[in-house]
């Protein structure tokens, strides 16, 4: 059986070090996963706050080390204590970009709740690979990942990680697997191109 490719693969949500705890990677060896497998980019998470500079650090990085491969590594904000909390104007714009794992327990969104959200929103669902269930344990999401794209469609679902644990498989991993699933499930390779390359490119104004 044929390894699915990851070429161009961009992925919105990879935790990296610093953080709150200790995860795979640092941002630095982020990048150098992400070139070795060919992802056009990655956005980097953390829960203390902002990471687009370290994302800039991670470019130029990219251009010094890697002769400036076709990567990007974006950042991000959390909208957690550290930056002072919910800020109403930048979560009314979130709402409308994207739903984030709306399958993890502490959101607790059954299907039907997103069959319906997509239904009178038209927002994006951010099925990722796995959940974190509490002490250091995570549940696959795979198998409903496959059942929410069959029940509401692949143009409402962006493909990510939320990967970066130290308890889960190194992001590039998780990723190739999460497309290979899909694929030997039966999900067409242009919908998965489509939630796992052409959403999010969409999302980041890069080609």
């Amino acid at each position: 059986m044929s390894v699915y490719p990851m070429k161009g693969v961009i992925d919105m949500h990879v935790h990296t070090n610093p953080d709150l705890r200790l995860r795979a990677y640092d941002d630095l060896e982020l990048t150098d996963a992400a070139v070795k497998v060919g992802a056009r980019a990655i956005v980097i998470k953390t829960h203390q706050g902002t990471t687009m500079d370290r994302a800039y650090l991670c470019n130029r990085y990219n251009k010094i080390v890697h002769g400036d491969k076709d990567f990007t590594m974006f950042g991000s904000i959390t909208l957690n204590h550290p930056v002072g909390g919910l800020n109403p104007a930048a979560l009314e714009v979130a709402l409308k970009l994207v739903v984030t794992h709306p399958e993890w327990w502490v959101v607790d969104m059954s299907i039907e709740d997103q069959k319906r959200i997509v239904k009178d929103y038209d927002v994006l669902l951010e099925r990722c690979y796995a959940q974190n269930m509490g002490g250091g344990k995570y549940k696959s999401n795979l198998p409903e990942n496959l059942e929410v794209i069959r029940e509401v469609g692949y143009k409402n679902v962006l493909i990510s990680t939320d990967g970066g644990q130290t308890e889960n498989p190194h992001w590039e991993i998780a990723m190739q697997q999460y497309l290979q699933y899909l694929s030997d499930h039966g999900v067409p390779d242009d919908q998965i191109y489509y939630m796992s390359h052409t959403i999010a490119a969409g999302l980041l104004g890069i080609e």
